[in-house]
């Protein structure tokens, strides 16, 4: 059972007609015995249906977030619940495979790699029933390299161009697929001046295996001749 469940159990009186004290049964896969009490009922040949109604479960107040982080770096998930009745336990599972030793309200992986990405949650159980909770997705994207050597020094009147705003981004031997945002944009004109900082954002096309990086230059605008 997953939270408050409402079933109904359907029997027939075995022999003659007569009554039940009570009747048990197996509540899968929490495997608690439900014992219902007939006393007061009567059964003769017919089938007879008795509702039952299971105390709920724990409820959970803060779901685990997905996340994205570099390789390398540490993942953290966190659950918040409140028991309907006992304390409560958990088990953090990635996809359905339950992590050995991950029994507490905070999952954290450390030094993520690729291998780690994929769907986290956890199933939070009290003395009544358990909860899942939602699950929550740790992609672990890899910051690409950006090359761009500091331009040579051009002179007061010069557009910034392709031979100033030339960033690459690549992945070991690899280019990276993606669009370069500069500041100052290309064909600004300068002021004249010393280390002057050009920046560049890079957005990968594939967000799921590359991070969004940054990096920055400097460029000398000299004065025009007189």
């Amino acid at each position: 059972s997953n939270g408050t469940t409402v079933f109904t159990v359907t029997f027939k009186a075995v022999g003659s007609a007569g009554s039940s004290s009570a009747v048990s049964f197996i509540d899968s896969p929490t495997t608690r015995e439900v014992t219902v009490n007939l006393t007061a009922k009567v059964f003769g040949s017919d089938p007879g249906t008795v509702a039952v109604v299971l105390p709920p479960g724990p409820t959970i107040t803060v779901q685990p977030a997905s996340q994205s982080v570099l390789v390398g770096a540490n993942a953290t998930f966190n659950v918040t619940a409140v028991a309907s009745s006992g304390s409560l336990s958990y088990q953090w599972s990635k996809g359905t495979t339950a992590i050995t030793g991950a029994t507490s309200s905070s999952l954290t992986i450390s030094n993520a790699q690729a291998s780690d990405a994929g769907d986290y949650k956890v199933r939070v159980t009290d003395s009544n029933d358990f909860k899942d909770s939602d699950s929550a997705t740790l992609a672990v994207v890899v910051s690409p390299t950006i090359t761009w050597n500091n331009p040579a020094a051009i002179t007061y009147g010069a557009a910034l161009g392709s031979t100033q705003i030339n960033a690459a981004a690549t992945d070991g031997a690899n280019a990276v697929a993606g669009s370069f945002a500069y500041t100052p944009a290309s064909g600004t004109v300068l002021n004249a001046g010393t280390n002057q900082t050009l920046t560049a954002i890079f957005t990968p096309t594939d967000a799921t295996k590359y991070s969004k990086t940054t990096n920055t230059v400097a460029i000398t605008v000299n004065k025009a001749p007189l």
